[in-house]
């Protein structure tokens, strides 16, 4: 790739409190074990496995969490996010050591999210760990509330990156760290492998459901989120590695943000017509119910919308 073109491009779980419920009476807690109702099982988790993408990159697709992009360099070996468990993070790097003798010398961690983070653990001390500022103030927040997805004490970030977009040489790799907008968290990245022509979007992009998840209650956002999917789409790349191991083509990308941005600009024009939420949930044909009730990208988008109010003319 050109020098000039490459400049161009870079410039172009809550859980409740375990006492909750052993105070009250005739809760589960107090019931025999035999009358208490059977937990469901736990989903069985797929082995890992590594999918060639380009001669030197690899996703680790299956294990618990999202996927791991796997980038072979010179003298080592970058991993992008760390799965959700260290038993999912031992098979990658097991996975790994069949491609190549070198060693994991970097992670890059896209999010704060606990599909990439928990499986640090597996991985050895003094590597380079790699994030945005935003992503390593969130988990400095877990890590001061005990939460289930912190990242290890001696496994937090110590490269952070401030900027939204940043040129990196990783092993003799050149990759685009990008953090162009809040989106579905607004700690959220991607990494761009110019010379590969690949994206491993993070959580920016999921395949499902079919609308993107936008977290409020950790500053994403819609407009945000159509911002950074038009960044991704507007670099050199054929392959988009999303967060959850799917991978698209940049047509896939562009069906999704346009769908996305006619509900976007459809909840605008009712906004300014004086419509309420719930007219707009009829317009729409769309309801709070399901797996994702406070993080539809309509609902956030419609609370976006009317706290920015019309403008002015």
């Amino acid at each position: 790739m050109r020098p000039n073109l490459l400049a161009f491009l870079v410039l172009a779980m809550g859980v409740t409190p375990l006492c909750a419920a052993s105070a009250q009476p005739g809760s589960d807690a107090q019931r025999p074990a035999a009358e208490q109702p059977a937990r469901p099982a736990p989903r069985p988790v797929a082995p890992v496995t590594i999918k060639q993408l380009r001669d030197n990159v690899y996703a680790a697709l299956g294990g618990a969490g999202g996927v791991s992009g796997v980038v072979v360099g010179d003298k080592g070996v970058i991993v992008i996010d760390a799965k959700q468990t260290p038993d999912s993070a031992s098979q990658t790097i097991a996975r790994i050591g069949e491609i190549t003798p070198k060693p994991v010398t970097t992670i890059i961690l896209t999010g704060n999210g606990g599909e990439g983070i928990p499986g640090l653990a597996a991985y050895p001390t003094g590597l380079k760990i790699i994030a945005h500022a935003t992503t390593q103030k969130a988990l400095e927040r877990l890590a001061a509330q005990n939460a289930r997805n912190r990242a290890p004490a001696d496994k937090m970030p110590n490269v952070i990156i401030r900027d939204d977009r940043t040129l990196l040489t990783l092993e003799g790799v050149r990759m685009v760290f990008l953090h162009i907008a809040p989106s579905h968290t607004v700690a959220e990245s991607s990494v761009y492998l110019p010379d590969q022509r690949i994206v491993f979007t993070g959580y920016v992009a999921q395949a499902r459901p079919d609308f993107p998840v936008i977290h409020p209650d950790q500053d994403g956002s819609a407009e945000g989120w159509l911002k950074f999917m038009k960044a991704l789409i507007n670099v050199d790349a054929d392959i988009y590695v999303l967060g959850p191991g799917d991978i698209w083509t940049k047509a896939q990308m562009e069906q999704r943000l346009g769908a996305q941005q006619a509900v976007y600009d459809q909840i605008k024009g009712l906004a300014a017509a004086g419509k309420s939420r719930d007219e707009v949930r009829m317009a729409l044909h769309s309801g709070v119910n399901g797996h994702y009730p406070n993080y539809l990208f309509s609902e956030v988008a419609y609370d976006e919308i009317v706290k920015a109010g019309p403008k002015p003319q």
